[in-house]
């Protein structure tokens, strides 16, 4: 088994104060991505990496005076990777960069740093409370005596065109001083905030490529909030610095095609987890019984739901489990839907209230609140949910009646009017999804009396209507 090695790596981009002041190009994000992977742990700290910082927490060890960043050390494959982030930190009252002689092409390309007391940057909330068994210190013995082996040169293709030309004129400076270095050392250009590109044929996208074909250098699309090809950028450059004494590492190449490939690998790749996690969903959410405090307790282990959960994160873990939620009760209630045209109108829909307010009382659902349409919503039109043909359309018709039924023009006392209408169209479609041989309730497992009693759904229902509710099979 190789030893670890460390490898000190630099990013570098478009730096300077009206850039830094309009959110950046992403490379603080783009570090912190890479050393929180975890989508989780990536949303804690990602609203705060603004450059913008007051005078005293330039003072700090975290910044220690520094136009540059220190983040956590992190190790992948063997490599463990001390990365800084070449910067230009921006005073928050006058919006001036703090005092800096160096040019940012010159200063963001030296291969020795040093910032003695210098510790890791975690985010601009951070700043000043790190505690003593928390802190990592900026190897200073290593930045200066080993040095920095290799670069990561981020690219915004979203800028508009004026900031475009002054992008590719810093960008251009920066490669060109790091290839007119003695040594060989290897960069990598990786265009950021490639979920947010319109088309592979945007201007940003064929100045990014231009570049690098001027350069002679890989060109890695990426997407720090997504979390796409981020940890794989540093593991190709690693191949690259480390390809002869670690030549075990240099397989892990980034995704290194072009635009519209690299997004439909990652979107597959997504796809792929929501699928597994949601099939997961199907075989265990089949009542209304189970409460998501109850179900992730069980989940904790199951590779899908970690693979999910590391990716898209806790809450979407829960939407996703509020979306089976719903879809159950319409299999559990088809005998009930079927019912509107078979009993009195008035028996039907009255019991077709109390299925909705179960549903709204469910402690996993919600009240009555227009958010938990548009959460549903934003769910269901992601690029990266997948849905049997049944389900599709049993959710389309879900979101309409959960749009009526929580509109902000809408009160309490207005939906017993509204609910005709809404519910007689989605009857129609679930009897014919289960004619059409949907899901039935013969597919939903029986619950036991332990389970019973200590998993109430709520609600001030009627015994016989909350068992045919309820519990499958009745």
């Amino acid at each position: 088994m190789c030893a670890v090695r460390q490898v000190a790596v630099a990013v570098v981009g478009f730096s300077g104060g009206d850039i830094e002041q309009n959110n950046g190009i992403g490379k603080s994000c783009f570090c912190s991505r890479f050393v929180r992977p975890a989508f989780d742990d990536y949303e804690t700290v990602k609203g705060s990496l603004s450059s913008c910082i007051s005078e005293a927490d330039f003072l700090q060890r975290e910044v220690n005076r520094c136009h540059f960043l220190y983040f956590a050390p992190t190790t992948k494959e063997q490599v463990e990777f001390h990365v800084v982030e070449q910067t230009t930190l921006i005073e928050d009252t006058t919006l001036r960069p703090f005092s800096e002689a160096a040019k940012y092409s010159d200063r963001a390309t030296r291969l020795s740093l040093r910032s003695d007391g210098k510790v890791a940057f975690t985010s601009r909330d951070h700043i000043g409370i790190s505690t003593a068994s928390d802190t990592k210190w900026f190897p200073s013995e290593l930045f200066e005596k080993v040095g920095i082996k290799g670069f990561i040169c981020v690219f915004d293709p979203t800028l508009d065109e004026r900031a475009m030309k002054d992008q590719v004129t810093m960008v251009c400076d920066l490669i060109t001083n790091i290839q007119s270095k003695k040594l060989k050392i290897p960069v990598v250009l990786a265009v950021s905030k490639s979920d947010k590109i319109e088309h592979a044929g945007c201007v940003g996208v064929t100045c990014a490529r231009d570049t690098a074909r001027q350069y002679s250098i890989p060109i890695v699309y990426t997407s720090a909030h997504e979390n796409m090809n981020v940890t794989e950028t540093f593991l190709f450059l690693a191949s690259l610095i480390l390809k002869k004494s670690h030549s075990h590492i240099y397989s892990c190449t980034a995704d290194t095609a072009d635009y519209v490939t690299a997004m439909e690998n990652h979107r597959q790749k997504l796809q792929a987890l929501d699928k597994n996690y949601n099939q997961l969903l199907a075989t265990v959410v089949k009542g209304l019984y189970v409460t998501w405090s109850f179900f992730k307790g069980r989940l904790v282990g199951k590779i899908e739901y970690e693979d999910f959960k590391y990716v898209f994160g806790m809450k979407q873990a829960k939407v996703a489990f509020k979306m089976r939620l719903l879809l159950a009760a319409l299999r559990t209630s088809s005998k009930l839907l079927k019912s509107l045209t078979e009993g009195t109108t008035y028996t039907s829909l009255k019991r077709l209230t109390v299925m909705r307010d179960l549903l709204l009382d469910h402690e996993d659902i919600g009240n009555v609140d227009y958010s938990l349409y548009k959460e549903m919503n934003q769910y269901r039109c992601s690029r990266y949910r997948s849905f049997s043909t049944g389900d599709e359309q049993a959710i389309d018709e879900i979101l309409m009646l959960l749009k009526d039924m929580t509109s902000p023009s809408l009160d309490r006392r207005d939906m017993q009017s509204s609910s005709p209408h809404c519910t007689e169209q989605l009857a129609e479609h679930i009897t014919s999804h289960h004619e059409s041989g949907g899901d039935t309730e013969d597919s939903c497992p029986t619950i036991s009396g332990q389970e019973k009693s200590g998993m109430s759904v709520g609600g001030n229902i009627p015994d016989d209507e909350q068992a045919l509710l309820c519990y499958p099979g009745l």
